[in-house]
């Protein structure tokens, strides 16, 4: 059914609609919740880094506790200390290296995205708050937002993404269902006690490690085959539909060589968020 169900599908489009007219004004509350904020980084986010980081500390109404930039050595440390964030070597948060995720014996071309993702799905080992923000580091925010409130509601952003495959995740928690558009917004709100459950749960279903459950799930015949935002915002939102609030992502896809502060101003209340792409 979910095959079928393609990006420009007109129920899908009802549907996003529907949503969309619930209401887009919640993540505009001020919040005293504090969240954390994780970025994973690549070589190629170097551009961006510096607008990502400066835009979550003007636009996100929570306190920020930390922000913690994840990345190679020799990458990012002189950035967090001036930019007051903590660097961690991601040749050491996780038990493996992106070296390590092969195929046929040899280190995958799409090893370093799965790495990331990882990454994302360590976050309760690697933040001290409670809820923390995952920020991909070509995605700038553009508006004043909470992304958890006061009452502990979760702002859960979706989106026009829709990708089939990435339903794979579903096997390994053994949902029974999926969210009718997308949860990638380049960005989410992650609870560490839920993402612990994610986990433990992965591992019950499977009888392995959650991330060898990843890793061995992975259809390396597909581009893009796992996705931790679909698998998170699918299992909050079947399971703690009590615990968030759905809106819009309102997202601006643009070229790296257009990013600069001036520009990104300009789409300030226009949209949430801008990703920059090459």
């Amino acid at each position: 059914m979910l095959r079928k169900l393609g990006r420009n599908n007109p129920i899908r489009l009802i549907y996003k609609n529907y949503l969309r007219c619930k209401g887009q004004t919640k993540s505009r509350s001020d919040s005293q919740v504090v969240i954390d904020i994780l970025i994973p980084v690549l070589e190629k986010d170097l551009v961006t880094l510096p607008s990502v980081v400066f835009c979550a500390r003007k636009y996100i109404n929570n306190p920020i506790g930390n922000i913690v930039i994840v990345g190679r050595t020799g990458l990012t440390e002189e950035f967090c200390k001036l930019h007051n964030c903590i660097f961690l070597d991601e040749d050491l948060v996780l038990p493996i290296k992106k070296t390590d995720i092969l195929h046929n014996n040899v280190v995958w071309y799409r090893s370093g995205w799965i790495f990331q993702q990882l990454i994302k799905l360590s976050a309760d080992e690697l933040v001290q708050n409670e809820n923390v923000l995952i920020l991909d580091a070509d995605t700038c925010l553009t508006t004043k937002q909470s992304f958890i409130l006061d009452d502990n509601k979760i702002i859960l952003n979706f989106s026009d993404e829709f990708h089939f495959p990435y339903k794979h995740y579903v096997d390994i928690l053994n949902l029974k269902k999926r969210f009718l558009l997308s949860f990638i917004c380049h960005h989410m709100l992650f609870n560490k006690i839920i993402l612990k459950r994610i986990k433990k749960e992965i591992e019950l279903n499977t009888g392995k490690n959650w991330m060898d459950a990843i890793l061995t799930n992975i259809d390396f015949n597909v581009t893009s085959s796992f996705s931790e935002y679909e698998m998170y915002g699918n299992y909050i939102y079947y399971n703690y539909p009590e615990r968030m609030h759905l809106e819009y992502w309102s997202n601006k896809s643009l070229q790296t060589n257009v990013l600069n502060i001036e520009r990104i101003e300009g789409y300030k209340d226009k949209y949430k968020s801008i990703s920059f792409h090459k």
